[in-house]
C-alpha cells in the first residue's frame, strides 16, 4: 500500500505540474495575443497613406508657376521639396502641393497630396513590417514628392500673377478639404509680387488698409486661421521685393487669421 501511496503522489505531482506548464503556456499566449491587438496599429489609408484616424497634421505648399525658374532656383526647390520628405513633415502628416500659375482654375487642386507613412525604423517587427514599410515610404511618398520640381517647367513669364487667388486656392482646397488635426503649415515659393487688371505690386504698393478697403482687396482675403506661415522669398525683382512689400504680406496674413513666422530669400 505505500509503495502504491508513493506511485500515486508521483503521478500526481506528474499531472499538477502538466497543469502548472499548460496553464502558464495558456497565460503566455494570451498575453502575447492582447499585446498585439494592443499595439498593432489599424491599416493607413492605401491612397493617402494617412492613418486610419485621419493626417495629425496638415502642410500645405504653394509654388507660384507665373515666372520661370533659373537654373539655382530650380536646384534649390528640388533640395527644398527633399528636405520636406525628409525632415518637414512627421510620420502621419498630410502634405498638398498646389503648382498654380496664370491659368489658376484649371490647376484648382493639388498636384501632390498624402501622408509621411514613416520610415518603419521605430517599429517592432512583432507586429509590423518595417522593410516594407519603408519601401513604401520611398515609393510613395518621398520620391514622387522630391520629382515634383520636374512638374515646373514654365519658360517664360505669364502675364499675369494671381498671387491672391492662389493663396484662396491653396486654404478651400488644402486646409479646408482636409479634416486634419494638429498643426497647419503654409509653405509659399513666390516673388509675392501680385499682377492682376484689378491690381498690381508693379504699378505701386498701397497701405494695407487702403488695399484691404479696396473692393478687390476685400474679395481676394484669404481666411487661413490658425495656421503658420513661411515664405520663400524667389527675387525676381529685388527692387520691389522691400521691407514695406513683407510688411505688407504679414499684414495680409495676420487679417487672414494666420501667422507670418518666416521670411526666406530664396536662392537665386
Amino acid at each position: 500500500m505505500a509503495r502504491r501511496s508513493k506511485l500515486a503522489r508521483k503521478k500526481n505531482s506528474v499531472t499538477l505540474a502538466l497543469i502548472v506548464l499548460v496553464v502558464l503556456v495558456i497565460v503566455a499566449l494570451v498575453t502575447g495575443v492582447v499585446y498585439l491587438l494592443l499595439n498593432t496599429e489599424p491599416p493607413a489609408d492605401p491612397v493617402t497613406l494617412c492613418p486610419a484616424t485621419g493626417p495629425t497634421g496638415h502642410t500645405v505648399v504653394l509654388v507660384d508657376n507665373t515666372e520661370p525658374l533659373n537654373f539655382i532656383q530650380r536646384q534649390a526647390l528640388t533640395q527644398r521639396f527633399k528636405e520636406l520628405a525628409e525632415k518637414q513633415v512627421p510620420e502621419g502628416q498630410m502634405i498638398s502641393v498646389f503648382v498654380l500659375g496664370e491659368s489658376f482654375t484649371q490647376n484648382a487642386m493639388p498636384i501632390f497630396e498624402k501622408c509621411n507613412p514613416g520610415t518603419g525604423e521605430d517599429k517592432s517587427k512583432l507586429n509590423a513590417n518595417p522593410a516594407q514599410i519603408n519601401a513604401r515610404y520611398t515609393k510613395e511618398f518621398r520620391t514622387p514628392l522630391i520629382q515634383l520640381r520636374q512638374q515646373i517647367t514654365l519658360d517664360k513669364p505669364s502675364d499675369r500673377s494671381p498671387v491672391f487667388e492662389m493663396l484662396q486656392l491653396a486654404a478651400i482646397n488644402g486646409f479646408d478639404r482636409v479634416d486634419a488635426q494638429g498643426q497647419r503649415t503654409l509653405i509659399v515659393f513666390s516673388d509675392m509680387l501680385p499682377n492682376m487688371p484689378e491690381f498690381s505690386m508693379f504699378k505701386g504698393l498701397p497701405e494695407f488698409e487702403q488695399f484691404a478697403e479696396s473692393a478687390y482687396g476685400r474679395k481676394s482675403q484669404a481666411t487661413l486661421d490658425g495656421v503658420e506661415v513661411h515664405l520663400n522669398y524667389l527675387l525676381n525683382y529685388p527692387k520691389l521685393q522691400t521691407t514695406k512689400q513683407a510688411a505688407f504680406w504679414e499684414q495680409y496674413f495676420d487679417n487672414s487669421g494666420a501667422q507670418l513666422v518666416e521670411i526666406d530669400t530664396f536662392e537665386g
